[in-house]
């Protein structure tokens, strides 16, 4: 007689789930890094954005700072498009992000600080925007290491 064999031994079931196992174990970590660099990217891109339309808004009104001095542009107060949205909480980034325009002896000097919800910053002049994807990723800091800079209006913003 003849068994009709139907189904799998519980060897090639276990077999089946290590070899998932391990496919996970390599895929999940892999993953992770391409979303947190999406997200950086993001909001690297937000701050090339507000940065680019923050300095637009100084020249054009006219704020240029004279010499040895800054000016201070709210991120709130620059409309955007689209984005201006931080990739770690979908909101708004902080009421503290700034742009500042500060005049060294003529020479303007253009820095963005952008802070969301979540404690993580990000400072980066025009040239650094510029920089390598790696370069550009590695100016984002979390929350337990952005310092805080003072705005002349007294409110306190981070660097």
């Amino acid at each position: 007689m003849k068994k009709n064999k139907q189904g799998f031994t519980l060897i090639e079931l276990l077999a089946v789930i290590v070899i998932l196992g391990v496919i996970m174990a390599i895929a999940i970590p892999a993953m992770t890094g391409y979303i947190d660099d999406s997200k950086k990217d993001s909001m690297v891109d937000s701050a090339s954005e507000f940065l680019r339309a923050g300095v637009q808004r100084i020249t054009v009104n006219n704020m240029l700072p004279v010499s040895g001095t800054s000016t201070y542009m709210y991120v709130k107060d620059i409309p955007l498009s689209s984005g201006g949205v931080s990739p770690y909480s979908n909101q708004a980034y902080a009421d503290a992000s700034v742009v500042q325009a500060t005049n060294n002896n003529g020479e303007y000097i253009y820095t963005i600080y952008l802070i969301d919800g979540n404690g993580n910053c990000l400072t980066a002049t025009e040239k650094q925007l510029n920089g390598k994807p790696e370069e550009k990723r590695a100016l984002i800091k979390t929350g337990s290491t952005c310092t805080k800079i003072t705005v002349p209006d007294g409110t306190t913003t981070v660097k």
